[in-house]
């Protein structure tokens, strides 16, 4: 069993109409194919080689139009190929190009067993190729069914691609309905917070007209003491007074701080962790009664503490308390 190949020009573009031209296939051992192109696809058979010569010659004038020359190798497997055609006598060609622009030519290698020897011998251009005439119908044949099986694998890879299209269409839907869904959550989340926090002024506002309000009947009164300033601390304080006021720390001012909380509908916000230290939040204050009044250690109120230093904390209590997933207010720790 002899190997051989066929060789089948299917297209030529760049040389405008060539049907009036003769392709001419030669080998390394200068054997030669010719063969009209006046219709195509057209094919030839011959021998393993190691270097083939194509050309496109004018039939009256025999004059070479186009050439190409390549290694067989440099078409290993069974497939079609655009391969370039060169105007000059420079056309060797070792490497398939990136980019083949006209003129060119489509041709597709096909391998073939034969259990005969081919008989083939060189031909002049006044001559056709006895073998190429004998095998013309199976090569067109065979020819035909390549194209075939190459029109089979365009329209795979063409559904292959449409649901891969498919599948990345519906992806991004998904990730745009998500995005828009997260959008709106953000700006609803966004609203909820002006929202409250306009709320949370409205409400400092009321209390502090109603300080206002309550310091002013005290002073008309007479009860109205004077409170040293804020930055006034503990250790700026005698320790006789430190001692008095260490001293109230019990049920009773549990009892203010709660009374506080209700007024102002905080009931739960603060916790109780020992002696007279409360926690809001992750905040630590320490409280104490002056005067009947809950105050901070710097002589701050419970009220304006809690409005100024823990504006974020109260949001949180806000909000936590609309979803009842524990009622802290039964809590004893909370107040």
């Amino acid at each position: 069993m002899t190997e051989g190949f066929i060789l089948t020009v299917v297209k030529i573009e760049g040389l405008g109409d060539v049907s009036a031209c003769d392709c001419v296939l030669e080998l390394e051992d200068k054997e030669k194919f010719q063969s009209s192109l006046s219709t195509l696809p057209i094919a030839f058979k011959f021998s393993n080689t190691q270097k083939l010569l194509l050309s496109v010659t004018d039939s009256a004038s025999n004059t070479v139009i186009a050439s190409l020359s390549f290694p067989l190798n440099l078409i290993p497997s069974d497939y079609f190929y655009w391969l370039p055609l060169f105007l000059s006598t420079d056309n060797f060609i070792d490497q398939l190009p990136q980019t083949i622009t006209s003129p060119r030519i489509l041709i597709a290698r096909n391998k073939h067993f034969s259990t005969k020897p081919t008989n083939s011998s060189p031909l002049n251009s006044n001559s056709t190729c006895p073998t190429l005439h004998e095998t013309s119908d199976s090569i067109s044949i065979q020819a035909s069914d390549l194209l075939a099986s190459y029109q089979e694998i365009i329209k795979s890879l063409e559904f292959e691609i449409f649901q891969i299209r498919e599948i990345c269409k519906q992806k991004c839907e998904k990730l745009e309905s998500k995005v828009r869904k997260y959008k709106e959550n953000f700006e609803c989340e966004k609203r909820y917070r002006v929202d409250l926090m306009e709320k949370m002024e409205r409400i400092f506002k009321c209390f502090e007209v109603k300080e206002k309000k309550m310091d002013k009947r005290k002073i008309e009164a007479g009860e109205y003491v004077e409170v040293k300033p804020e930055n006034v601390t503990f250790e700026d304080r005698p320790i006789t007074t430190l001692f008095e006021e260490t001293g109230k720390y019990n049920v009773d001012l549990d009892l203010r701080v709660k009374e506080v909380l209700d007024r102002m509908n905080f009931c739960g916000l603060m916790r109780k962790c020992r002696e007279s230290n409360y926690k809001v939040g992750a905040k630590t204050v320490t409280l104490c009664l002056r005067q009947g009044e809950v105050c901070c250690k710097n002589g701050l109120s419970l009220e304006k503490y809690l409005f100024g230093s823990c504006k974020g904390e109260i949001e949180n209590f806000l909000r936590g308390r609309k979803s009842p997933k524990r009622n802290t207010s039964k809590n004893p720790l909370y107040f």
